[in-house]
């Protein structure tokens, strides 16, 4: 339990480094707005809410502090009687998940690889991305285009099934190069496609693909994947997922929130009579707060659910195309059907607000 606790601090401690570290990025807005409109809107600024106390942000964090501190107790209080049957019966599709998980991961690189999501100033298929709209290839400098085919080549073997672990090994290899050419604009990403291609890596295929030969001296590590208990990926999948989330709203709603306003006020976005600065602070604490309790793993089934139905509806109220975040999706589907999920088997479905108030939960919960 000590060494369980020791491996859980450093990571707080690496997460807190992660948020603290990031510098000034181009904010991912930049597929959404002109160049001389992020210009414009940069040099403004920040609004009040974000650098000093006031009555509404002084409400909005107590409030938020209370939404979160109650999540907690009912997370830790009706968490083992929050329809058990129904865990139960999501864990056993466990297989399901992978299938999900590598469907939409092959249509977000069928997206990025023929420039299926148009930006502005570029039309549709005129120029393939790497992984999202604002990371156009084309504008590195030298010649790397092979990007956008080996993201084409690896969603059809995603889709077919066939040889999954070895593409989830490709995409991790891609996106590393995507952060050495891109640099900050690849770190919005880099989470979320590292825990599909984490997920896939240690799961495979799951269900429904096509069977391979895999080389003798690979079936030793194929192997001792497979013995790994699925909760171990999940886990995995879950902080991975939740850091990218967190370092989101840090980032671009607090650090830079000029740009989401500018979206806001030149789509005339439907904000519910809120100011465009305290309807991006309340962005900012959703994602921040969304993203820590993923990290947690608290309620983790009905937390999937609720972000699946707010990235739905924010990408129908600003005119995005949904199926832009279809990875997210995917992964949000396969922490309904598996859970929080736990990194070691003797500590079965121990999460890490359980490690600090020394409790433990069934398998599968939450």
């Amino acid at each position: 339990m000590k060494m369980e606790r020791a491996r859980y601090g450093a990571f707080v401690l690496l997460v807190t480094f992660l948020l603290m570290a990031s510098g000034s990025t181009l904010a991912h807005e930049s597929w959404l707005l002109t160049p001389e409109q992020m210009l414009e809107w940069n040099m403004k600024p920040r609004p009040e809410i974000f650098t000093k106390f006031t009555f509404v942000n002084t409400s909005l964090l107590i409030f938020s502090t209370l939404f979160f501190g109650v999540w907690l107790w009912w997370d830790q209080k009706e968490n083992r009687l929050l329809y058990p049957g129904l865990q139960a019966r999501l864990a056993s599709y466990g297989d399901y998940a992978s299938l999900v998980v590598r469907c939409s991961l092959a249509l977000m690189l069928i997206i990025a690889a023929f420039g299926l999501n148009p930006r502005h100033g570029t039309a549709i298929f005129e120029a393939p991305t790497l992984i999202a709209p604002d990371l156009e290839i084309r504008l590195l400098d030298g010649d790397w285009l092979w990007l956008g085919w080996i993201q084409a080549f690896a969603a059809v073997t995603l889709v077919l099934g066939l040889y999954v672990r070895l593409t989830a090994v490709i995409i991790l290899l891609v996106s590393i190069v995507g952060i050495v050419v891109f640099g900050y604009q690849m770190w919005a990403y880099a989470g979320i496609v590292a825990a599909s291609a984490v997920y896939l890596f240690m799961e495979g295929a799951g269900t429904f693909y096509i069977r391979s030969w895999i080389p003798k001296k690979a079936e030793i590590l194929v192997g001792w994947l497979e013995r790994q208990p699925r909760g171990r990926a999940q886990f995995i999948t879950r902080v991975l997922t939740g850091i990218n989330l967190a370092y989101l709203g840090v980032e671009y709603k607090f650090f830079q929130p000029n740009l989401s306003m500018a979206f806001l006020e030149l789509q005339n976005v439907f904000t519910f009579g809120l100011e465009h600065a305290t309807f991006t602070f309340c962005m900012f604490l959703v994602e921040t707060l969304a993203g820590i309790l993923l990290i947690l793993g608290a309620l983790t089934r009905l937390l999937s659910v609720i972000l699946f139905i707010a990235f739905f509806f924010i990408a129908h109220i600003t005119g995005e195309n949904p199926i832009g975040h279809v990875i997210v999706y995917g992964i949000l589907s396969s922490l309904f059907i598996n859970g929080a999920g736990c990194w070691s088997p003797k500590m079965t479905g121990i999460k890490f607000i359980d490690v600090v108030l020394g409790k433990g939960s069934p398998e599968g919960a939450s």
